[in-house]
């Protein structure tokens, strides 16, 4: 959170490992013993939180150790770690935000799904300054994000609120701005966090970000003094295609219609 170091993960499941690089040094230390994907810190910085191939939420210390758990979690989309100890994340790919302690036990719902909207997912949490207030992604597809909604829900009540529409991993920056990804970029607004409301119009602020449309995420994340980190690369859209590729990677469509 201060800007000083970044965590990452790196392999392919089920192998998926977590990295730890200090900015001020050269090389990224490996967490010995930590199988796990979509890393978050503490507030302090002085752990990481992870999602464990193992189906759990656990954290582990920034300079390694043995890994904790914290709960049970058959999901990887997002977290998020308030300074009072709480860790709210949907335990599943189709549920709302639940909350959790960080020292551990059992985790309770806090927002609902929409049923008018015919909403199936909660997620890509982040809670807003002052720890009473989670931004998240909503999304009546679990598949393409194109026309989710970026919403703010109260942790006591979970009453939710839409702040914008056809976007996903909406963001707040600490200098009083809302992010977040629509048609493949990524759009900054001056945003109002106590009334939630945008203040005023949102512009275009990086086009060559990678993003998947098919799960709402973005390769990206802001320190709290407004440094930023992400990974380049073009979005990655939910028409995608089939496709059989021989041992000299030359690939020829088995299925050309997308879907």
């Amino acid at each position: 959170p201060d800007g000083s170091r970044i965590a990452y993960m790196a392999g392919a499941p089920p192998q998926t490992q977590i990295y730890v690089r200090e900015l001020d040094k050269s090389e990224a230390t490996l967490l010995e013993g930590v199988h796990g994907i979509t890393p978050f810190f503490s507030p302090d910085g002085r752990w990481i939180g992870f999602f464990s191939t193992e189906g759990k939420l656990e954290k582990v210390s920034v300079f390694g150790g043995a890994p904790v758990v914290v709960a049970n979690a058959n999901s990887n989309r997002g977290a998020s770690w308030s300074k009072d100890g709480t860790i709210v994340f949907p335990p599943t790919v189709t549920s709302p935000l639940y909350r959790v302690s960080a020292a551990g036990g059992a985790p309770v719902a806090f927002t609902h799904l929409d049923a008018a909207k015919n909403q199936i997912t909660h997620r890509w949490p982040q809670f807003l300054p002052g720890g009473k207030t989670v931004l998240f992604t909503a999304s009546t597809d679990n598949n393409n994000f194109g026309q989710a909604d970026v919403e703010a829900a109260s942790l006591a009540t979970g009453q939710a609120k839409v702040l914008v529409e056809n976007a996903y991993f909406g963001r707040y920056l600490p200098s009083g701005y809302l992010t977040y990804i629509s048609g493949g970029a990524l759009f900054a607004a001056p945003f109002d966090a106590n009334d939630l409301k945008l203040t005023g119009p949102s512009l275009p602020v990086l086009q060559n970000i990678q993003s998947d449309l098919t799960n709402g995420s973005a390769q990206l994340s802001f320190s709290q003094n407004g440094a930023a980190v992400y990974l380049t690369g073009q979005g990655l859209a939910s028409q995608v295609t089939v496709a059989m590729v021989d041992r000299k990677g030359e690939a020829t469509p088995l299925v050309r219609q997308p879907g």
